[in-house]
């Protein structure tokens, strides 16, 4: 990947992570440095895309031009399509890339009125909610952890963070005197969620744990 690429991707991170801006400290809240790392992956994985599929040349003073190009969008995503078909790439990365990049685009300020629609018509790239289910396997391990005397403290308050992060999101939606929006109310849901799991399975009293918001 050239540098200035890079650079330009960083940049566009930058500004797709930015959730809220402070008026008083005048300074931006950010998504986490985990969400940031997607980001910039994503961005990565779809201009190493377009110079592999030849749409691209990496010689070319900014990678923006060929973001803002709804053809040479679609021919990266079809190469990351090829290359999951290949068994290159896995399928939930695939996915994650196509997924995502309509919103860190736009936020961006780039918005290609087809790609949603682009994306939505590769069933591959549809999110099959069976496939996010735990193995059986998989829960009778964190269950054997959780009864581990050395362990049940750490599960026991597993729940906090993820009560913390939800709380964070409607107290700022309060604040800002506005409704949460589609993608927030759904994040505080998968929070609630993961949080009441974590309550039931080490005993603790599930409604005392996760807010009322949480479990609308």
């Amino acid at each position: 990947m050239p540098e200035h690429f890079c650079l330009e991707i960083d940049d566009m991170v930058e500004m797709s992570s930015r959730v809220h801006y402070v008026r008083i400290k005048k300074y931006w809240e950010c998504y986490s440095e985990g969400t940031q790392a997607v980001h910039r992956n994503i961005l990565r994985r779809i201009v190493s895309a377009m110079i592999k599929s030849g749409v691209l040349d990496p010689t070319a003073n900014s990678c923006l031009s060929a973001l803002q190009d709804e053809n040479t969008v679609a021919a990266a995503l079809d190469f990351v399509h090829n290359r999951a078909c290949l068994g290159d790439l896995a399928w939930s990365t695939a996915k994650i890339t196509a997924t995502h990049l309509p919103c860190i685009l736009e936020r961006n300020g780039i918005h290609l009125p087809n790609l949603r629609a682009m994306i939505a018509e590769v069933k591959e790239f549809r999110h099959n909610a069976t496939e996010g289910e735990m193995p059986e396997e998989a829960k009778e391990f964190c269950r054997a952890l959780i009864e581990r005397p050395t362990m049940l403290a750490d599960f026991g308050t597993a729940h906090l963070a993820l009560r913390t992060e939800a709380d964070s999101i409607i107290c700022r939606a309060r604040a800002e005197k506005r409704r949460m929006t589609a993608l927030e109310k759904a994040h505080v849901r998968q929070l609630g969620t993961v949080a009441l799991f974590c309550a039931i399975e080490t005993g603790w009293t599930c409604h005392a744990l996760v807010p009322p918001q949480v479990l609308v």
